[in-house]
């Protein structure tokens, strides 16, 4: 499962980078670029749930996130 992933964060990486190059579309780089750091983070994540010291840590962030997005449904720009 995580080599699929591992590629898939590659492929958006890459895609992103090509799509940056090009004038008109650095918008849509940067898009990419975010669900990379997403992606890639999500999986640091796992790698830390299963430590001793680390993992309670996981749980708070996660908590944390799903906090912020309720706040960020509620109160948009």
């Amino acid at each position: 499962m995580w080599n699929l992933v591992d590629s898939v964060i590659i492929a958006l990486f890459f895609t992103g980078f090509t799509i940056r190059l090009l004038p008109g579309l650095v918008a849509y780089g940067r898009v990419f670029y975010c669900l990379v750091i997403t992606i890639f983070v999500i999986r640091i994540l796992d790698f830390f749930d299963v430590s001793r010291k680390l993992g309670p840590l996981t749980h708070i962030i996660g908590k944390m996130v799903t906090m912020f997005a309720s706040l960020t449904v509620c109160f948009p720009r």
